[in-house]
């Protein structure tokens, strides 16, 4: 009896032994099987991060080439736009230079045509109030088929102003002095037999006129002078010359009043 109570204790001694033995083999492998899902798991997120990281880096060297391929085509075309602009401007500059050439070409053209419209010396003064005196003057004598010729003459042309001066200091009317027998010598002493523009008036120079006589120029004050007359307007040019306009009537050497019937 005793020993069928012992042996019934060591079977059970032995039954919680391989219980004991068998919770702990299960918990080993419970244990190992976390530590192995945990080992998994970490080794899964590392794998994602490292696979996350190349494909951000993929994506940047992407976006970089992308923008290297945009600086490309942006570069390629400013220089298409600047040699475009060139050729535009290359263009216009050429174009410009054409019209140019044209209107001073056609201006050339114009002016000529405007001297050969232009009136000769006696028909320019007689359009001009302010010569009258000088125009009757030049019809009373035999200069104005002079006058009218071709060959480039300068007249030095006094103003009527200018006249009605001389007038009242030699104390004559216009009529008087119109039929002096002398108004040819006082005429052509304003008359040179070739045209003089005024670039070609220097100071101190001095010129002979028709007359026979010469007339100096003296630009060393403030006003141009030709002899005692002051020039107040120069280079009006005419079909066959050119006319300077003088506030004084120029009188020659040789000039000499007489008394006359202007009846």
């Amino acid at each position: 009896m005793k020993k069928s109570i012992l042996n019934q204790m060591k079977v059970g001694v032995l039954s919680l032994s391989a219980i004991a033995l068998l919770v702990g083999c299960t918990n080993e492998n419970t244990t190992t099987n976390t530590d192995t899902s945990v080992d998994e798991t970490t080794a899964t997120e590392v794998m994602n991060e490292e696979t996350e990281e190349e494909t951000t880096k993929e994506e940047s060297s992407k976006e970089e080439s992308t923008k290297e391929i945009s600086s490309k085509e942006e570069s390629t075309k400013e220089k298409s736009s600047k040699k475009e602009s060139s050729k535009e401007e290359s263009s216009k500059e050429k174009s410009s230079k054409k019209e140019s050439s044209k209107e001073e070409s056609t201006k050339e053209i114009s002016s000529k045509e405007d001297i050969h419209k232009q009136k000769d010396i006696v028909a320019t003064l007689q359009d001009n109030d302010d010569f009258s005196i000088l125009a009757a003057a030049f019809e009373k004598t035999n200069l104005v088929e002079i006058l009218q010729e071709n060959e480039p003459y300068t007249l030095f042309a006094p103003t009527d102003e200018a006249f009605e001066q001389l007038l009242e200091e030699l104390d004559i009317t216009e009529q008087e002095l119109l039929t002096q027998p002398d108004l040819n010598k006082l005429l052509t002493y304003h008359l040179v037999a070739s045209k003089i523009l005024a670039e070609d008036l220097k100071d101190g120079k001095s010129v002979e006129t028709v007359n026979g006589e010469k007339v100096a120029f003296d630009f060393s004050e403030d006003e141009p002078m030709i002899s005692e007359s002051m020039i107040t307007s120069t280079d009006l040019e005419v079909s066959n010359g050119v006319i300077h306009i003088i506030d004084t009537v120029l009188i020659p050497k040789d000039f000499e009043l007489q008394k006359v019937d202007t009846k």
